[in-house]
């Protein structure tokens, strides 16, 4: 590097001696032309000449200057000026002694001035980067300025005396007007000098020398005097030995070189010298008016004219300059809210993506809108190519970008921005895609900012343009490039920290994961396993064995054909299969992945866990979910699948449903866990009885089934029944208790595909229901009017529900008599549907229904506060204050253990004394639990309401209940007080009932009285009151309340 450096240094050293060798010479050169006379003279002045031609241009083939054409003009001003330089020496005697003046010898030397000004014009306007109209006009207005003082005190009063015509005038004016022009723009050109290079010096001086020389040979033309003439060939001399010397230094490139433009500054020492200048007009024509001389009007106006215009054009310069100043400081504050938001982003960043959406939604607001550029960032690992990250923009950019050479790459790295071309796009569709952006036809530039650079991984930011380079694009975009680095070197390193800490972690999973980890290659060897498939399968596992010998020989073929699979690279479920270790046989669960083309793996890694306790717990709960956990039978579930499953095949297939009979007798008294017993026993005596190959199933309770797949006739199904009849035959024993328990079967047969599963058992549920109603204990078919009259049943049930909602249940009433006034004392409530299409229907058609379906609590609660209403109406306004409703209560009812709050809430709703109330307990509600009836009655009692006993004597409920029920009335049957037949016995049962009825000393209602003697019976036994046909059927309540007010005003 110190040789390097050293060489450098010695290059610069030369350079810069050929411009002072040159100097040197000219300098010599200008003493022999002072010195010399005659043509010894004049061939020194052509050397120098013919010298600073040659130096100009040899200074630029060795500097290589930006712009050449400066520097060639100032050739041609050189040149122009010795030929001038000629015609002055040839128009001037030896001796000095004056000759007529030579015009058009001014003219040639203002030519050389002309190159001369456009010469440097060219260097001030090239060396910045923008316009620089300021320091133009500024330059114009001195030079106006001067150019008036000029002419008024020195030009024009040498031509007012020496005679010369307007040619020669405007000619010999001309001149020292362009040396004015050439100093303003000197100095311009050392005003704005970077630095200030030597080469700009040198050059000033040089146009000082030219401003000088013209300056002296316009003075001589115009007054034609005696002057030295080696004199002013010294001074035009010098001028060219300094301009070949200034294109001679290597600080010249700097003259011609393009830099960053710069705000002229307006400073105060600016504003003096403009404001003298702009003075000068009008104090040149003050000073000549009080020296009363010529006051030169017409030329003073037009300098001053032109002086106003350019000041006016300064301040519409100043006033952009301000308003650009102004966006300047708009754009900064926006950029400035740009890179905070940026760096915000950044800090938040969590991986390389979201750093690409950040810089790319930043370098989006930095660069211009117009045109639109598209932004897009690649990367890439090591030497391989530029793949697409991020993409932001219209042009149809590719997945990679173009290979870079080498110079490009060099750039890049050295930090620096990089330009290519595209040429045609990337991305070329062979058919047009209306949906897509159409491609663009020209050729396309992309400016690349490293982002990162020189290490594993590079990015770089690609702006791309469908024109030129966007202006300053690097500058908008450095801030963006050095922060968006740091970020993608942040996320690097916590990638590759987040990598490291994975691999440390996945090591020690391996090491002490439960799962069986093992490497095999494309055959099956073992090539790499973890601790835990040594532990598990034993050492041989690492002697390097096929996987395939340790697993099930049942097994094997399953685990080769995944292996395969995987290998094809196919997508293979998880393999189940079984794996032979120290402890035996155990159930695993196994997933591949193919690595094979991983070269840090190479193989096929299986992960492998043990499932043997849930393969266990699997086979436990679907033999729960399919068996009887009581029996060992088939549930319901399992059984419903082979019927189906025989049902696909040929032949006839028979169904039992078998139900036991009495069986809640057996839980009733000796428990459930009796009852268990008596469902398991029942369980073994149905599978003795059936033959090979038949399915015997429990399905709740004390419900069974059988299947008999193959059954050559219904006489065969019968046959099986019968034997399960007799096994049930005999007792059961629980406890030491014997307890007979029959069974009623239903039989459902059904030819292949005639029905499904859930027909068949179906039509044998309905088939045992009918064995229940002949006798239980016996066998029943199935025929197809059970099912008729059970979708009759379950209509009849829609249409009851809907009956209760749209109030078709309406109550109809029927009169209590009592007997020995002959009047109305009570009410008993009927119900009533009033059906759309059969009219009305009596309780004995749809309460059956109800009380199946669990509808008669609705339907109950529904006519019990219909009716408590209507009798306490009654009693308002008919005149029969003391009359009472009889409601009768079925066994779902008086079970129902919300019934004391029903009763509650259609009282109070009413507003109907609880007296007035009586609720009659057919025997059928006692006989289930006697202790839970007689609490169940003593609830109501307490509301106040009366409860009647209806039917005893009829059924098995003893007379010792009258007394525990506390009943405050009896309801009996006319028939066995009053017999319509004088039949053997009669007589006698009815006396005795009624010496009972009046021991008990409990009013009585007689129900069913049909005739007029029964009535006279009734009233000699001294019954209280009576209710049937011959007294009044059940009516509505139109009817009943029409004669209620009439049996009042009779006294009845």
């Amino acid at each position: 590097m110190a040789a390097r450096t050293s060489a450098r240094t010695m290059t610069r050293a030369h350079r810069q001696g050929l411009s002072w060798g040159f100097a040197a010479f000219g300098t010599a050169v200008i003493g022999a032309v002072l010195v010399l006379e005659g043509a010894l003279s004049h061939l020194a002045v052509d050397v120098l000449a013919l010298g600073a031609v040659g130096a100009i241009m040899i200074g630029i083939r060795r500097h290589r200057p930006d712009l050449v054409t400066p520097w060639l003009l100032l050739a041609g001003a050189v040149t122009l000026r010795g030929a001038a330089d000629l015609l002055w020496t040839s128009s001037t005697g030896l001796n000095g002694a004056p000759i007529p003046p030579v015009w058009w010898m001014v003219l040639v030397s203002l030519g050389g001035s002309v190159l001369l000004g456009v010469a440097v014009l060219l260097l001030v306007r090239e060396r910045p980067s923008g316009r620089d109209f300021g320091h133009l006009i500024d330059a114009a207005i001195v030079a106006v300025g001067l150019s008036l003082v000029a002419w008024v005190w020195f030009l024009a009063p040498i031509t007012e005396r020496v005679p010369a015509s307007p040619l020669e005038q405007t000619t010999v004016a001309a001149a020292p007007f362009f040396s004015l022009v050439l100093l303003v723009l000197a100095l311009r050109l050392i005003i704005d000098a970077a630095g200030r290079p030597l080469a700009s010096w040198l050059l000033l001086a040089g146009l000082l020398s030219r401003v000088a020389g013209d300056a002296g040979s316009a003075f001589v033309a115009l007054t034609r005097v005696s002057v030295d003439g080696h004199a002013i060939e010294a001074v035009w001399l010098a001028s060219s030995l300094l301009l070949g010397s200034a294109a001679l230094h290597p600080t010249m490139r700097r003259l011609s070189s393009p830099r960053s433009a710069q705000v002229p500054r307006l400073s105060r020492s600016r504003l003096r010298m403009l404001a003298a200048a702009c003075l000068l007009a009008p104090t040149t024509l003050g000073i000549q008016a009080l020296r009363g001389a010529d006051l030169h009007l017409t030329t003073a106006l037009t300098a001053w004219f032109l002086m106003i215009v350019l000041v006016l054009l300064r301040m519409a310069g100043l006033v952009h300059q301000l308003g650009a100043t102004v966006r300047g400081l708009e754009r900064s504050t926006s950029r400035e809210r740009v890179l905070n938001a940026l760096g915000t982003s950044l800090v938040a960043a969590q991986d390389r993506q979201e750093v690409c959406d950040a810089a790319l939604s930043a370098a989006r607001a930095l660069l211009p809108s117009s045109p639109e550029p598209t932004l897009a960032i690649f990367d890439r690992v090591a030497d391989g190519p530029f793949a697409l990250m991020k993409h932001s923009g219209a042009y149809p950019l590719g997945d990679r970008l173009p290979e870079l050479d080498a110079a490009t790459s060099q750039r890049l790295r050295d930090g620096e921005c990089a330009i290519i071309s595209l040429h045609p796009p990337p991305v070329a569709s062979s058919l047009p895609d209306p949906a897509s952006p159409p491609a663009p036809a020209a050729d396309h530039q992309i400016s690349l900012h490293p982002l990162l650079f020189g290490q594993e991984r590079e990015a770089v930011l690609a702006v791309i343009t469908a024109e030129a380079q966007i202006p300053d694009a690097g500058d908008r975009l450095a801030a963006l490039v050095s922060s968006s680095a740091l970020a993608l070197e942040r996320v690097a390193l916590s990638e590759e920290v987040h990598r490291r800490r994975s691999d440390e972690r996945l090591t020690a999973l391996v090491q002490n994961t439960a799962d069986l980890i093992v490497v095999v290659g494309p055959e099956g060897c073992v090539r790499f396993a973890s601790p835990s498939a040594t532990d598990a399968l034993g050492p041989m596992v690492e002697s390097k064995d096929r996987i395939a010998e340790f697993a099930h020989p049942k097994d094997r073929p399953a685990l080769q054909a995944y292996l395969n699979q995987v290998a094809a690279g196919e997508e293979a479920p998880p393999l189940e299969c079984r794996l032979r270790g120290p402890c035996g046989w155990r159930d695993y669960e196994t997933v591949g992945a193919n690595l094979l083309d991983d070269p840090n793996v190479a193989g096929i890694v299986l992960t492998s866990r043990d499932i043997t306790e849930r393969k266990t717990l699997q086979r436990q709960l679907h033999r729960r979910a399919m068996y009887d956990p009581l029996t060992g039978l088939a549930n319901r579930a399992l059984f419903g699948e082979r019927v189906a499953k025989v049902l696909e095949g040929p032949g006839t297939v028979a169904v039992l449903f078998i139900d036991l009979d009495d069986f809640k007798v057996v839980n009733d008294s000796m428990g459930h866990a009796a009852g268990d017993q008596v469902i398991a026993a029942s369980a073994g005596r149905l599978a003795g009885g059936l033959r090979s190959g038949d399915t015997a199933a429990r399905l709740g309770g004390d419900e069974f089934a059988v299947l008999l797949p193959q059954v050559a006739s219904d006489d065969e199904a019968k046959r099986v029944a019968t034997r399960i009849l007799d096994a049930f035959r005999a007792p059961f024993v629980v406890e030491g208790r014997q307890f007979s328990v029959r069974a009623s079967v239903g039989i459902a047969v059904a030819r292949q595909a005639s029905a499904t599963a859930a027909e068949l058992l179906r039509n044998a549920d309905l088939a045992m229901y009918r064995a229940k109603a002949t006798g239980k204990g016996c066998a029943a078919c199935y025929e197809p009017e059970l099912h008729r009259s059970l979708l009759s049943r379950l209509d009849q049930q829609a249409q009851l529900a809907a009956a209760l909602q749209q109030g078709e249940i309406v109550p109809h009433y029927q009169p209590i008599v009592a007997l020995s006034g002959q009047r109305i004392a009570g009410v008993e409530v009927f119900a009533r549907w009033r059906h759309p299409q059969q009219g009305l229907l009596p309780a004995a058609d749809f309460l059956e229904v109800a009380e199946q379906t669990g509808l008669i609590l609705p339907l109950g609660q529904q006519v019990l506060t219909q009716a408590c209403h209507q009798v306490a109406a009654w009693r308002d306004w008919s005149g029969v204050g003391d009359l009472f409703l009889s409601v009768n209560l079925c066994p779902s009812e008086f079970a129902s253990p919300d019934l004391a709050g029903q009763v509650r809430r259609a009282l109070r709703a009413s507003e109907l004394p609880p007296g007035a109330l009586v609720l009659e307990l057919p025997e059928a509600c006692l006989l289930r639990d006697h202790r839970e009836a007689l609490e169940r009655v003593a609830e109501l009692r307490m509301l106040g309401v009366q409860v009647a006993m209806v039917g005893l004597g009829t059924g098995s409920l003893p007379l010792s209940s009258l007394a525990s029920m506390k009943a405050d009335l009896l309801k009996l049957d006319c028939s066995l007080l009053a017999p319509v037949r004088a039949e053997e016995g009669a007589a006698a049962l009815a006396a005795a009932l009624s010496q009972l009825v009046r021991g008990l000393r409990l009013p009585v209602v007689a129900q069913g009285v049909e005739t007029v003697a029964q009535k006279a019976s009734l009233l000699a036994l001294g019954c209280t009151y009576a209710q049937g046909i011959l007294l009044g059927k059940p009516s509505e309540p139109e009817v009943i309340g029409s004669f209620l007010p009439r049996m009042h005003a009779l006294g009845l």
